[in-house]
């Protein structure tokens, strides 16, 4: 496949703030004024994003679903990040744990991508819209297959409807092979709630207006999401033996803005991982 070419695609990279270590309950992350960069509220040309991101060995893509424009960017990352030594694992929200059979079909070419479609559709539990992605998934066959691995990376919906419809304690029992070990409670930060809610009313949450309580219920079915996919990301670098291998996680921006939800789950289990990551969010204007 040859390079995507981005000039004609539409894209804003706009610098932030930098995340800094001063401990906490997770991470260790600063959630409220990380350190301001020369770049920061300043364009960043593509090519040298690319170059920077493509350094380390944990990248967070958050993402509004289905957008061809921040798929065409999300492709290449995965393009950079691979022509670089070490294997890349890319690890989806779109995909629950039971596709992984799929995916690896998929990229070893035994199936085509819409036979590929064909059977996320019989499953029929998650109801992403795939085809913009198919640039991206198409990358990971063929020559590239050996340095890349597509890993399904998403708990089934089916979990969290069953917390919703009955109770945290049932959906917990149900799920524990995709959990941590001894997982009883789902605990989030206050600013995490905060965050969670703000997505959901449109608050703005630096305007000092409090999140109401009416989305706590949902927000622990959010909990149950970001735990399970944050386990499959740590299972998959505790698994890993080479300090170049790297780690793409795609999902969508509530489950990794602000470092919430994923990555501060991530990162408390590998914290020497901090200096070695980055967050990007997609946004629309």
């Amino acid at each position: 496949m040859s390079a995507l070419n981005l000039s004609k695609v539409m894209h804003r990279i706009i610098g932030a703030l930098s995340a800094t270590h001063r401990g906490g309950m997770y991470t260790g992350l600063d959630r409220f004024a990380g350190a301001k960069q020369e770049t920061y509220g300043l364009d960043i040309e593509t090519e040298s994003f690319l170059e920077s991101i493509a350094k380390c060995r944990l990248v967070f893509l958050g993402e509004i679903h289905s957008v061809p424009q921040i798929v065409a960017l999300q492709t290449a990352v995965l393009q950079k990040m691979a022509s670089l030594p070490g294997k890349v694992n890319v690890i989806f929200e779109h995909f629950s744990f039971e596709m992984q059979d799929i995916l690896e079909d998929y990229q070893s070419n035994s199936i085509s991508f819409d036979e590929m479609l064909d059977r996320y559709q019989q499953i029929g539990t998650e109801g992403h819209n795939l085809r913009p992605y198919k640039p991206l998934l198409e990358h990971a066959r063929g020559k590239h297959a050996g340095s890349i691995k597509l890993h399904a990376g998403f708990l089934p919906r089916t979990y969290a409807r069953q917390l919703m419809k009955e109770s945290e304690s049932a959906a917990l029992k149900a799920a524990s092979k995709w959990l941590q070990p001894n997982t009883t409670r789902l605990e989030g930060t206050e600013f995490h709630y905060n965050l969670f809610e703000s997505m959901l009313s449109g608050r703005n949450i630096h305007d000092g207006t409090p999140p109401v309580d009416q989305f706590q219920r949902i927000f622990k079915a959010q909990l149950l999401k970001d735990i399970a996919m944050a386990t499959k990301v740590n299972s998959l670098i505790r698994e890993s033996e080479d300090e170049e291998e790297k780690f793409l996680v795609i999902a969508g921006n509530g489950h990794l803005s602000y470092y919430q939800g994923v990555p501060e789950r991530v990162l408390a289990e590998h914290p020497e991982l901090i200096d070695q990551c980055c967050l990007v969010t997609s946004h629309e204007w």
